[in-house]
């Protein structure tokens, strides 16, 4: 059982350093499983955290540190063309790269 300073180092950080380096590639490939493995890691903290295991005021901060700016890419940049047209639905499926 890992403590979470351990998780942290040896999960969490390899992760979101896998996921910068490649983004900086552009290579689509690497950079859909360098999501995929950030977002392991997350839900491993957060289940961490749900069983006990993790102490949840510095799971949050780990969550927040961490995770921010990962949860912040997934969504779509604002568009000011579709802002000003009128649809029955302001339903937008995200079309970026990663939400592939």
């Amino acid at each position: 059982m890992h403590t979470l300073q351990e998780f942290l180092l040896k999960n969490v950080v390899p992760a979101v350093e896998q996921l910068r380096q490649a983004r900086q590639h552009k290579n689509l490939p690497t950079t859909r499983s360098a999501y995929a493995s950030v977002f392991e890691s997350f839900l491993w903290l957060h289940l961490g955290t749900e069983i006990g295991v993790f102490p949840p005021e510095a799971s949050r901060a780990i969550a927040s540190a961490y995770y921010g700016d990962f949860f912040q890419s997934l969504n779509r940049p604002s568009d000011e063309i579709l802002e000003k047209v009128e649809f029955a639905s302001k339903l937008y499926v995200v079309d970026t790269p990663e939400s592939s």
